[in-house]
């Protein structure tokens, strides 16, 4: 049995995965025209869909190269971080907030915010300057169109293999465990729809009635009256490390409200596929 008590620092992680992968994917050029496949995770239905990536007609702006030069930098440096946050530090086995914390020593939140054409969200506490971290009863909203912008200029950098060559140490590295986690996570709660649900409904019930409790997602994977079969196979699964899946759970039920839960995952895929095709492979069902 894995020891879930050994992030227990990591309570109120939430946003660093959403960065990893916008900084992982603006550096991959690599062909991102294969198939891909999408899941739902709204409690309704597990059937996969098919989509494919077409590349957008227009030109690569100044935006666009700005972006991929900042993330090629951050990328590339992630073993030149330092940590800027207050708990205990587990990088490069660390969750969201770990991994947030160590991004924003190479790029500010306020200046990443700049690279982007518009709002990164649209809803709740979060400004362009800076998250705001510590809101059990609130989330940010992630903004469609900066979902779709980020998923363009993944398509944008399609067939230079020398940035997958030259990031793949440092992914492998630095950022494996949280990627292969919340990539995990979400498949499984595709698989059993039912029960992702349940535990859907209750959430967005406490987040209406403003009675979240701290550490919520925790007391309910681990301790809570129900044993879901997506959690227990995501904590038994060797592609993940226990003590980061409720915070991958609930990331992927909030993207699920939000409604970018498909095009976030479709970027998670993508790089899953690139960087660890082995595992692209298992199936999890």
């Amino acid at each position: 049995m894995k020891n879930k008590n050994v992030f227990s620092g990591f309570k109120k992680g939430r946003y660093g995965i959403v960065l990893a992968l916008i900084f992982i994917v603006m550096t991959i050029r690599v062909l991102l025209r294969d198939n891909v496949t999408t899941y739902p995770v709204d409690g309704t239905s597990a059937s996969p869909s098919r989509t494919v990536h077409n590349a957008p007609t227009e030109t690569v702006d100044e935006r666009t190269t700005a972006f991929q030069q900042t993330a090629a930098y951050v990328l590339t440096h992630l073993d030149k971080t330092t940590y800027t946050g207050r708990d205990y530090d587990y990088w490069p086995e660390g969750g969201m907030r770990n991994t947030f914390n160590h991004l924003r020593s190479l790029i500010p939140y306020r200046e990443f915010a700049k690279l982007l054409p518009c709002r990164l969200f649209i809803r709740g506490p979060h400004s362009n300057t800076a998250p705001a971290l510590d809101e059990p009863n609130s989330f940010g909203y992630y903004n469609p169109q900066a979902v779709r912008w980020l998923h363009d200029q993944a398509v944008l950098f399609l067939s230079d293999d020398r940035y997958l060559t030259a990031t793949r140490p440092f992914v492998a590295r630095y950022l494996k465990t949280v990627l292969m986690t919340w990539w995990v996570c979400y498949t499984y709660m595709a698989a059993y729809p039912a029960e992702t649900a349940l535990v859907k409904k209750e959430y967005e019930t406490l987040i209406r009635e403003k009675r979240v409790p701290q550490g919520y997602h925790y007391k309910i994977a681990w301790y809570g009256e129900r044993d879901y079969t997506f959690y227990r196979k995501a904590d038994n699964s060797p592609d993940t490390h226990v003590s980061l899946v409720p915070s991958a759970v609930y990331f992927w039920l909030r993207r699920s409200i939000d409604g970018t839960d498909r095009e976030l995952f479709r970027l998670l895929d993508l790089m899953i596929q690139k960087y660890f095709p082995e595992t692209a492979l298992k199936t999890y069902n």
